[in-house]
């Protein structure tokens, strides 16, 4: 379990050092529907984020792996956090090639494209104490979206890293903007 001890004894949150580093992998799950994302899989694997369950598919040669896989990590939110109204985010530097996300078995939203951040606010979705979070990867072939094929790997999982961020609720630039920092400037001529 990662605890936020630093909000514990009321030091300020710096967003740049949060990273989610330690998770469970389950590599290839037969279907989101059917894996209960309300509990860690008893089948999961340690592992840290960057990560990608196709490392070594190149050197093997010939075909890899396209599927579903789940990544699942334990964080605390203490009271402090709560009472402080913060606004509660997780920012994904990516995950290929689509991002399902739960957070202790309640459906928080799906993200489409492998190659840029994207963020989902938690803030309705949190809970005092243990929050499970999970992320399942799915970098199988799909004519919704590109490229469908090319003369790299598509490496499944979550191969950028992850964090938490915390703003007031009072003010903040919109951090949904699609991983934007929220700021445009438009000139007028």
């Amino acid at each position: 379990i990662t605890f936020l001890n630093m909000l514990m004894s009321g030091h300020i949150y710096d967003e740049n050092n949060f990273n989610i580093v330690h998770w469970k992998f389950t590599l290839n799950i037969p279907s989101i529907e059917e894996f209960n994302s309300s509990q860690i899989s008893s089948k999961s694997k340690s592992i840290e984020v960057p990560h990608t369950w196709n490392n070594l598919d190149a050197k093997m040669g010939g075909d890899y792996l396209r599927t579903i896989s789940s990544y699942q990590t334990l964080f605390e939110i203490n009271e402090t956090i709560l009472l402080q109204k913060k606004r509660v985010f997780i920012e994904f530097g990516a995950v290929n090639s689509v991002a399902t996300v739960y957070l202790n078995g309640r459906y928080i939203g799906n993200h489409v494209g492998g190659f840029q951040i994207f963020r989902f606010d938690l803030t309705d979705y949190i809970q005092e104490g243990e929050n499970i979070l999970t992320v399942f990867a799915d970098n199988r072939q799909s004519e919704s979206f590109y490229p469908q094929f090319a003369d790299f790997t598509f490496f499944g999982g979550i191969y950028r890293p992850v964090k938490l961020i915390f703003k007031s609720n009072e003010a903040h630039f919109d951090l949904s903007d699609f991983g934007s920092k929220g700021i445009y400037i438009t000139p007028t001529v």
